[in-house]
């Protein structure tokens, strides 16, 4: 009797067991699984992320990395998610450090961990407190060659404005908070301001020149594969994009050229949203794609130049000839006043969303 007593007893205390096992909240579990939220741009970016970045990661450290593909205000996307405490990501990726200072003085952002990430091959013009930058990249205007042959092609932005003598249908960036930032300074190089010059914007100035072409604009391209597909479909003849994008339309061979005068120089940057689900994980994460090899291995397949000096060991001579940190281009590029563009980011993005609806 006692030793049937005893067996019930057991039976049931494994069941209990059991039962509050099953009942633990399925965060404590996802927790167990490693998990991480990454969110990407997609198309290519993506597939090179994968390759280089988010797959080895994952290998390595046996952390499931889930992406969600967003190019369309990704700042607003951290803002809204934060502000709602519904978290859908854990890292954000492509914001320029203009969004990174405006994300981080409304406190959307976490600090970075720096006894994490290690930056000492890093270029120190992308560390920032919070955010990272994980390649460098250039906004420069690309042209079609079949319709601009030989010596007869666009050099500048003051080119790309002139209508009459080079015609044809054009693009530029739509995203809002990037828009604001190269279109207005695309504008106020055209109208003959100098490079010294350009920042604070000189607003009235920069919107009377947008107004100029916008009649011109084929397209507000809304993602770098947007940009890509424009010149594939022959829909553009020449426009402001990616030197990134622009490699791989020579790749798929799309006659095309790039302009580095005046093109932007840049970094995209790895934010962590505040109070994000696996920011232990996350810091991790930014730390692996910032090394050597895995930067070297980005470069490559999309052509945007490594944010790791020693990158460059790990790549041929003939592919980093095409980085926009190579010599021969890095002297011709415009260093955008990224400080300035982050306090007013909130201003600026709200006007170009307003002029180009109206």
């Amino acid at each position: 009797m006692g030793n049937k007593f005893r067996k019930r007893g057991f039976s049931s205390l494994i069941i209990l067991v059991v039962t509050c096992l099953l009942s633990l909240p399925l965060t404590n579990l996802a927790a167990e699984e490693k998990v991480l939220v990454v969110q990407t741009w997609g198309g290519a970016f993506k597939d090179a992320m994968k390759a280089a970045w988010l797959d080895p990661f994952s290998r390595q450290t046996g952390v499931k990395i889930i992406t969600a593909d967003e190019t369309m205000n990704i700042a607003g996307k951290i803002k809204a998610q934060v502000m709602s405490n519904n978290l859908e990501w854990d890292i954000a990726c492509g914001i320029n450090l203009a969004s990174v200072v405006s994300l981080a003085n409304d406190n959307l952002i976490e600090p970075l961990d720096y006894s994490v990430i290690d930056t000492k091959d890093l270029f120190p013009e992308v560390v920032d407190k919070y955010g990272l930058g994980h390649h460098v990249l250039s906004d420069a205007l690309v042209v079609n060659t079949k319709k601009f042959p030989g010596e007869n092609y666009p050099r500048n932005w003051a080119d790309f404005w002139n209508v009459k003598k080079f015609p044809g249908p054009r693009t530029l960036i739509g995203v809002a908070s990037a828009a604001a930032k190269d279109n207005l300074t695309f504008a106020l190089l055209a109208d003959g301001v100098p490079k010294d010059k350009i920042y604070p914007y000189d607003l009235d100035r920069a919107f009377k020149k947008m107004d100029e072409i916008k009649p011109h604009i084929r397209a507000w391209w809304t993602s770098g594969a947007h940009s890509q597909q424009l010149f594939v479909d022959d829909e553009v003849w020449l426009g402001g994009i990616w030197n990134g994008r622009y490699a791989g339309l020579v790749k798929k061979g799309v006659p095309v050229r790039i302009v580095w005068e005046q093109a932007t120089l840049a970094a995209d940057y790895w934010v962590v949203l505040k109070n994000a689900r696996n920011k232990k994980i996350a810091m991790e994460f930014i730390n692996f794609a910032s090394q050597a090899k895995p930067q070297a291995e980005y470069a490559t397949l999309m052509s945007y130049g490594p944010v790791n000096k020693k990158a460059f060991e790990n790549m041929p001579p003939e592919i980093a000839k095409d980085f926009p940190t190579h010599p021969d281009n890095i002297k011709k590029l415009f260093v955008q006043d990224m400080k300035w563009l982050g306090e007013n980011q909130t201003m600026l993005t709200e006007k170009w969303q307003a002029w180009v609806s109206k």
